[in-house]
């Protein structure tokens, strides 16, 4: 780990279907109590085809080697605030297995 760690989450991943057959995502837990380091980046202001702004809260993230993660899973930690997960990858190295490097974005 070469990181300090700000945060334990639970890793929640999956989809389901709704009553309506719309897919949301669902609450399967694969890792609880994970220290994961997390860094607010500076609000991003997107324009998508209108002339409302919206604001889009970014962070940087590392988590263990091993941990469970991937694009599309969500971080949740014990305070309630959610995270997704844009991107995840790992760094090689011939010397020792990297840290986790994510790409996360927060929920409202």
């Amino acid at each position: 780990m070469l990181y300090r760690p700000s945060h334990l989450v639970t890793v929640l991943t999956g989809t389901t279907t709704d009553a309506y057959g719309d897919v949301t995502d669902a609450s399967t837990v694969a890792a609880t109590a994970v220290p994961v380091s997390i860094v607010d980046r500076a609000p991003k202001v997107d324009r998508e085809d209108t002339a409302t702004p919206r604001v889009v809260l970014s962070a940087a993230g590392r988590a263990p080697a091993g941990t469970p993660v991937n694009q599309g899973d969500r971080l949740q930690a014990s305070d309630g605030t959610t995270w997704v997960v844009d991107a995840a990858y790992q760094p090689t190295s011939p010397v020792m297995q990297m840290d986790i490097r994510l790409n996360l974005r927060r929920l409202p």
